[in-house]
C-alpha cells in the first residue's frame, strides 16, 4: 500500500536544511521527488568562486537549462559578494596582485550566467550580502560598486529588486552614487514587506545628496525595518519622508551613531502604534523615553553601560506597557553593581515583563565570562529567583548578525 502524499510531505518538511537527506529522498520513490527538490530549491545561495575554473552562477544555469520546472521553486535567492575566504589578501600592506575581492565583477564569465538565470525566477525574496568582517573592507574599499556591474547582470538585478512580486530584500556591502540610486531600485516593489539595508556606502559627498522626491511614488508599505549605518554611509535620515511609508512597520531595527537621527525615525515609525519588536543600537536615557507605543513587546539595545541602560528600562520605561522581553547586548567592562530594588520596583510598572536577556559582547578573556555572570546573577536576584533572567556569551560574528 503507498504512503500517503500529505505523510511524505510531513517527513520531507522535517529535513529542511538537511541536504544530504533531502537528495537521498528525492531517489528514493516518485512520490518524494517534488516535495523533496521543493526543499532543496526552495533557498539557493551563490557563493564566491572557490578557485579557477569554479563558477557557481554556471552551475545554477545549466541545472535550471536541464530542468526547467526547477526555476518556480526557487522563491529565495542569497549571493554572497565576498566572504573570509575570498575577501582581501594583502602583500606588505598592498592589496595582492591579481585578487579581485568583488568576484561578481572580476570576469564575465562568471556573472553572465546570472544574468540568464534572474529573468526565469519568481523570486519572493532575495539578498546581495557581504559576508566578510567589516574590519577586512577597508570602509568600503572592496565593496561591490552598484554602477561598476556589467549592463546584463545589472539590468536583470534591478528588474528583480523593483518586482511587483518581491517580499523581501537584504543589501550588506554595496555602493551606490546617492541615496536616491539606492531607493529608487525599490521604487516598484509594491509587495515587499522587508527591506535590510547594512553597509551601504555612497560615491558622492554628503552634501549632493537629495532626498526622495516627495511627488514621487515609493510603492513598498514595509512591515520590517532594518537600517545599520554602524559601518558605511549614513543614509538613515532618508527614510524620514513623508512620500516613503513607514505606517505598517512592526519590526524595526536601527544601528547608527547619529543619535538625532535615531530619535526622530524611531518618532516616525512609533507615530503609528504599529511596533511590536524594536531593536536599537547605542541606546541612551532620553530615548527610552521616548519609547511608547502600546504594541511593543521586545526590546533590543546595544549599550556600553548595561547597569545604567537596565536602571531607565525599569524606572523611565513608559508604565502598563505591553513590554514582554528585553535583550540588552553590553560590553563587559566591570563587575556590576546590585540593581535589585531598581528591578522590583520597575516590575509594578513593566507587569506584562517575563525576560530579561543579557548577551555579552567584545569579551577580551572570554574565560572570564562564567564568574561575570555570577555577579550579574548576584546583582538581579529578583529576575534570576522567577527564572526571568538569562545570560549568554556572544561571538562578535554572531553579534554583528543579529544587527545587520
Amino acid at each position: 500500500m503507498p504512503m500517503p502524499q500529505e505523510l511524505v510531505d510531513g517527513i520531507v518538511e522535517n529535513l529542511e536544511g538537511d541536504t544530504l537527506s533531502l537528495k537521498c529522498c528525492s531517489l528514493a520513490a516518485r512520490t518524494f521527488v517534488t516535495p523533496s527538490q521543493r526543499q532543496l530549491f526552495r533557498k539557493i545561495e551563490i557563493v564566491p568562486p572557490s578557485g579557477i575554473g569554479d563558477n557557481p552562477c554556471q552551475r545554477l544555469y545549466d541545472t535550471l537549462v536541464k530542468s526547467p520546472h526547477l526555476a518556480e521553486l526557487i522563491v529565495e535567492l542569497r549571493i554572497v559578494l565576498m566572504n573570509d575566504e575570498t575577501s582581501v589578501e594583502y602583500e606588505d600592506g598592498d592589496l595582492a596582485d591579481g585578487h579581485c575581492p568583488q568576484w561578481i565583477l572580476s570576469d564575465e564569465a562568471l556573472s553572465l550566467p546570472l544574468s540568464l538565470t534572474l529573468p526565469f525566477l519568481k523570486l519572493k525574496g532575495i539578498s546581495l550580502v557581504e559576508d566578510s568582517i567589516q574590519e577586512s573592507n577597508d570602509g568600503g574599499r572592496f565593496s561591490m560598486h552598484w554602477n561598476t556591474l556589467g549592463g546584463a547582470l545589472k539590468s536583470a538585478l534591478a528588474d528583480v529588486l523593483s518586482s511587483p512580486t518581491l517580499e523581501s530584500v537584504r543589501l550588506r556591502g554595496i555602493v551606490f552614487d546617492c541615496p536616491r540610486d539606492l531607493l529608487s531600485l525599490f521604487s516598484g516593489a509594491m509587495s515587499m514587506k522587508s527591506l535590510t539595508l547594512s553597509r551601504i556606502y555612497f560615491d558622492s559627498p554628503s552634501e549632493s545628496h537629495e532626498a526622495w522626491p516627495e511627488a514621487q511614488t515609493w510603492s513598498p508599505r514595509l512591515t520590517c525595518l532594518v537600517l545599520a549605518a554602524m559601518e558605511g554611509d549614513e543614509f538613515v535620515e532618508f527614510f524620514l519622508n513623508p512620500a516613503i511609508d513607514l505606517s505598517q512597520i512592526t519590526s524595526f531595527t536601527v544601528a547608527t551613531g547619529a543619535k538625532k537621527v535615531t530619535s526622530d525615525i524611531i518618532a516616525a515609525v512609533s507615530s503609528h502604534n504599529r511596533v511590536e519588536h524594536m531593536a536599537v543600537f547605542y541606546i541612551h536615557t532620553p530615548l527610552i523615553k521616548s519609547l511608547s507605543t502600546s504594541q511593543l513587546r521586545s526590546l533590543h539595545f546595544f549599550t556600553l553601560d548595561m547597569c545604567q541602560t537596565i536602571s531607565d528600562i525599569f524606572t523611565e520605561y513608559p508604565a502598563d506597557s505591553s513590554l514582554q522581553v528585553v535583550t540588552v547586548d553590553c560590553r563587559v567592562r566591570h563587575t556590576p553593581a546590585s540593581l535589585n530594588d531598581v528591578v522590583e520596583a520597575g516590575l509594578v510598572r513593566l507587569p506584562l515583563l517575563k525576560r530579561l536577556q543579557i548577551r555579552a559582547v567584545h569579551m577580551d578573556y572570554p574565560e572570564e565570562f562564567p564568574d561575570w555572570a555570577d555577579h550579574v546573577r548576584t546583582a538581579l536576584p529578583s529576575l534570576e529567583g522567577r527564572g526571568w533572567l538569562g545570560i549568554s556569551l556572544l561571538e562578535d560574528d554572531a553579534w554583528f548578525a543579529d544587527w545587520e
